[in-house]
């Protein structure tokens, strides 16, 4: 088998576009805060970014999982772990840490549970209702961290069966989730097997591997230039059509569709790649922890002011104060 390249083309305007798709996605959760008044101008869901954030995760650590296993014939799970506590862990304190200051300053108080913010299990506490304001988002870094604790030791036992026991689990996960729809309603199970993606994260890995595989067929159908203009216009355009699906597909129609954009990226056309997208695409961890914290601070801020900004103006503020706090962090 020839070796395929550790770089996967197109995966950083990927990440661009999602991470301004969540930017807004987050002023309507957040944007009424203070005298933001920012909702009416956000996207009501942000199913698009989220989810393809969650497939991305799964593809690419197994496709570093495979070059690793190919260069060496194993992995390192221990050197896994160092390497995501490294990337992880000091943004994510430090936005916890930022949030909590900021309640603070502002007299407002601290309603929620921090241990499990602390404890690396936001995800429990946001089912839970628990999760400290402006924190709420951080749901999803709890899921991303479940999922790098587990995956590599699932990666690593099943070596000899690999692809057929990912797609397992990823589609006894979705049966459960379907299930508990089906059976039990809209409840604590449903909204923790949909709020863990699980499924979403191992269909990622999973078409790594076939990918990885280098099966012709594939191949093939990913580098021509009618795929990708077909999977760009659903990508582009999810957010028009996909809130009308029933609940229990959404995440599904998305994960297919994102695994196309993914593939895609193998035709190498050049408006995949360019500086810009790249830098944000680094920084793009960091907008997702900041974003939520400097709606708040930005609106305690205005409230100081002896006038009222406009949307725009606001939008504007809040969007330049992230990105700014996001790049220094990636460079300290």
């Amino acid at each position: 088998m020839s070796k395929l390249s550790n770089n996967l083309p197109g995966l950083a305007i990927i990440r661009t576009i999602c991470a301004f798709s969540i930017l807004f996605g987050h002023f309507y959760h957040f944007g009424d805060w203070g005298n933001l008044e920012l909702a009416p101008i956000a996207l009501p869901e942000i199913y698009l970014p989220v989810v393809t954030f969650f497939v991305i995760t799964g593809f690419l650590m197994t496709w570093s999982f495979l070059h690793e296993e190919q260069a060496t014939g194993d992995i390192s799970v221990s050197k896994f772990y160092k390497r995501r506590a490294k990337r992880i862990l000091p943004l994510y304190y430090t936005g916890i840490g930022v949030g909590l200051l900021a309640l603070w300053l502002c007299g407002d108080k601290i309603n929620g549970n921090v241990w499990g913010l602390i404890c690396l299990q936001p995800n429990i506490t946001h089912l839970l209702g628990t999760t400290p304001f402006p924190l709420w988002h951080y749901w999803f870094l709890g899921v991303e961290v479940t999922f790098y604790l587990l995956f590599p030791l699932l990666f690593k036992i099943s070596r000899q069966h690999r692809l057929p026991i990912i797609a397992g689990v990823a589609f006894l996960w979705l049966l459960a989730k379907w299930g508990a729809y089906i059976f039990l309603g809209k409840g604590f199970v449903y909204h923790y097997l949909g709020m863990t993606q699980m499924d979403t994260i191992l269909w990622g890995s999973a078409v790594a591997i076939l990918f990885y595989k280098q099966q012709h067929w594939l191949i093939q159908i990913c580098r021509s230039v009618w795929f990708t203009i077909f999977a760009w216009a659903l990508f582009l355009s999810t957010q028009l059509w996909v809130p009308m699906l029933p609940s229990p597909i959404r995440s599904l129609v998305i994960t297919v569709i994102s695994i196309m954009v993914i593939l895609s990226g193998f035709c190498g056309h050049p408006i995949l790649e360019n500086k810009v997208s790249h830098f944000f695409s680094k920084i793009s961890y960091g907008i997702y922890i900041f974003h939520p914290i400097m709606i708040y601070v930005c609106a305690e801020g205005l409230k100081l002011l002896p006038f009222q900004l406009g949307v725009g103006a606001s939008v504007a503020l809040v969007i330049l104060v992230t990105i700014g706090i996001a790049t220094l962090m990636h460079y300290l």
